[in-house]
């Protein structure tokens, strides 16, 4: 039985071999941005909000195949009102160049919404998709 499955697993890896694989490229990035509020009567902007989003994407090209991860965290806190929030994201992609003009893919994901703020029982809010 072990000999049974461990050719099986040599022979699904033979197509792998076939690909041109190339060193995975990293890419980490920090974003800032602040939102704001008009004030109708003064006719200025006021700060209403902050949010910190990282972002960690991983990419590797094998040929005609492309395969990619993105790990993303962001918090959003407003400042003139309740609402703030902080979400964690995993995205898993790959693609297949079948020609010049055709490209086949898909996209696989994950994101867990946390509010800091309980639900009206007193529960922590937490959301995942």
């Amino acid at each position: 039985m072990k000999k049974c499955a461990l050719l099986l697993l040599a022979c699904a890896c033979v197509p792998g071999w076939g690909l041109d694989w190339s060193l995975p490229v990293f890419t980490l990035r920090y974003e800032h941005a602040g939102g704001a509020s008009e004030d109708e009567e003064e006719q200025v902007l006021l700060p209403s909000s902050t949010r910190d989003t990282v972002s960690l994407r991983i990419r590797e090209d094998a040929g005609p195949a492309v395969f990619g991860l993105t790990l993303r965290g962001s918090a959003k806190d407003y400042l003139l009102q309740v609402g703030d929030y902080t979400y964690l994201e995993a995205e898993q992609d790959s693609a297949v160049r079948l020609s010049d003009a055709l490209r086949l893919g898909a996209t696989l994901g994950a994101k867990n919404i946390a509010y800091p703020e309980p639900d009206a029982h007193g529960s922590p809010r937490i959301r995942s998709s």
